[in-house]
C-alpha cells in the first residue's frame, strides 16, 4: 500500500513549510530530515517492522513524501506505544 505524507485534507500539497514546523526547525535541509524521521518513527513504532520505501515526489512544485508499504508475512502489525494493530480491509 501507499501512504502520502505532505497532503493537506484539502489534498493539496503543503510543502516544505510543513515539514519545518513538525521538526520545528528552518533549516534548508528540512525536506531530507523530514525523510529520515518518518523512517525512524516507522522502525521505531511499528513492529514487527515492514518492508518500506519513503519516495519523494513533487506535486505542484511541493515536496510529498510517499510511503511503500510491501505486502507483508508477518501480519498483524502493530504500534508500540498502545499496541494499536493495522488491518487493511479488502
Amino acid at each position: 500500500g501507499r501512504i502520502y505524507v505532505g497532503v493537506g485534507k484539502d489534498r493539496e500539497p503543503e510543502g516544505e513549510r510543513a515539514y519545518r514546523r513538525v521538526l520545528q526547525s528552518d533549516k534548508a535541509d528540512a525536506v531530507e530530515n523530514y525523510r529520515k524521521h518518518l523512517d525512524e518513527v516507522i522502525r521505531e513504532r511499528v513492529k514487527p517492522v515492514p518492508f518500506f520505501t519513503i519516495e519523494q515526489v513533487h506535486l505542484l512544485g511541493r515536496p510529498v513524501f510517499v510511503i511503500v508499504v510491501e505486502a507483508g508475512r508477518e501480519k498483524p502489525y502493530s504500534t508500540v506505544h498502545g499496541n494499536d494493530v493495522f488491518i487493511r480491509p479488502g
